[in-house]
């Protein structure tokens, strides 16, 4: 991961301050429950009030001369005040009612952020990819044991990085992994791959996971495409580690977003960090996208 991404560290609730938009439900609760609430007693509190010695002050005072001119005073004086508080009553009662979305000064409530993707995908399709991932890493000498798997075609905000135990053929485990931001200025919920440098963009294809090292984020294990869609993902500084910003546990929005890492949650790396280090071979990590078409091997996947 390039070391220039201080904007990754200060996302709140799993979002990217830039690149996402996300819909308060709880704020827009609310603003129209207590504030309704509120103007509805002001109205019904303030409003008969002031009617009521509104026209008690507006009634024809029948001897003018027979009272004294500080009562007179006095009578105007309320007649002023209280029309002032029905004034006011009014006001707070229908003052926003023209305003749409939920919050005032005409902003609107954004809607919630759609992201493209699958919901569920059954563990079946996984351990195909897994039993292919399996035969590669016998022939070309890597461990047999575990292998990880990520699918980019499920939202981000579903657990799509699995760990696959290659003797059992089973799913051990399974977290949230956030994809690449490419270009995108504006969250539009589509992904994008590219193996360009300066991209942002994730990489699909085979990766042998190396070595460890403490960088930006902790701990991280540096990554080596296998194939040309990957090729350059040491001179990208692609590699896996983790985020704050990435949730243990799904949820109803996209989690945040990485600069082309596959970035994992803190809690969910040290289970990752336990099969790697205990293995006695390079273990392989694949990421593919279950909506895309597969990447043709046969154009350069290196031996």
């Amino acid at each position: 991961m390039n070391k220039n991404t201080n904007s990754l560290t200060n996302r709140a609730s799993g979002y990217s301050e830039n690149d996402l938009f996300f819909f308060d439900f709880q704020a827009v609760k609310d603003y129209f429950f207590n504030g309704t609430i509120n103007r509805i007693c002001t109205s019904l509190f303030y409003c008969p009030l002031g009617i009521s010695f509104c026209l008690a002050a507006l009634l024809p005072i029948k001897d003018h001369k027979s009272r004294s001119c500080l009562f007179i005073k006095l009578i105007f004086v309320k007649q002023i005040l209280f029309t002032w508080i029905l004034v006011i009553s009014l006001f707070s009662a229908f003052s926003q009612t023209r305003e749409k979305g939920g919050y005032s000064n005409n902003k609107k409530a954004l809607s919630p952020m759609k992201e493209n993707g699958l919901v569920y995908y059954p563990f079946e399709r996984v351990l195909l990819h897994a039993d292919a991932l399996k035969m590669y890493a016998m022939t070309k000498g890597y461990d047999t044991g575990y292998a990880f798997i990520i699918n980019m075609g499920m939202k981000s905000s579903t657990k799509r990085f699995f760990i696959v135990n290659l003797r059992s053929m089973c799913v051990e485990k399974s977290g949230l992994v956030a994809h690449g931001k490419g270009d995108e200025k504006v969250y539009s919920g589509n992904r994008q791959y590219s193996n360009r440098e300066g991209s942002n963009c994730t990489s699909l294809g085979k990766y042998k996971i190396g070595k460890s090292y403490n960088g930006f984020f902790g701990l991280a294990y540096k990554l080596d495409g296998l194939e040309w869609s990957n090729s350059k993902a040491k001179e990208r500084n692609i590699v896996l580690h983790s985020m704050h910003c990435i949730p243990e546990t799904p949820g109803d929005y996209p989690i945040c977003l990485s600069e082309g890492c596959p970035a994992v949650s803190d809690s969910f790396l040290p289970e990752i960090k336990k099969i790697i280090d205990h293995a006695d071979r390079p273990v392989l990590l694949y990421i593919y996208d279950s909506t895309t078409p597969a990447i043709p091997l046969a154009k350069g996947s290196k031996k």
